[in-house]
């Protein structure tokens, strides 16, 4: 059993690299797709649609009245006029 300790300790040092070889990229493109909240400036994934911290809308919604698409700080419909209220979230 000549060199059993030392094999294993290889072994764990390869399975680490190996699983730091395929975390690191991944958690590099997480980073880059990142957006900032508009209302309160927090990073988030760019495939958010609400901000988690404060729950502003971060993608366009549909108008509550036509559903014409608008944007976050749209305060009325370009296509009917309505008023829009705050995409935030309330609960």
């Amino acid at each position: 059993m000549c060199g059993g300790p030392i094999r294993q300790l290889l072994s764990i040092a390869q399975m680490v690299s190996s699983v730091q070889e395929e975390t690191v990229p991944h958690l590099s493109r997480m980073a880059e797709k990142r957006v900032l909240c508009s209302t309160c400036n927090t990073h988030v994934q760019d495939n958010f649609v609400w901000c988690p911290s404060c729950g502003a809308a971060l993608k366009d919604q549909p108008c509550t009245y036509c559903g014409q698409p608008l944007s976050p700080q749209d305060k009325t419909c370009s296509a009917c006029g309505a008023p829009q209220h705050s995409f935030k979230n309330k609960g």
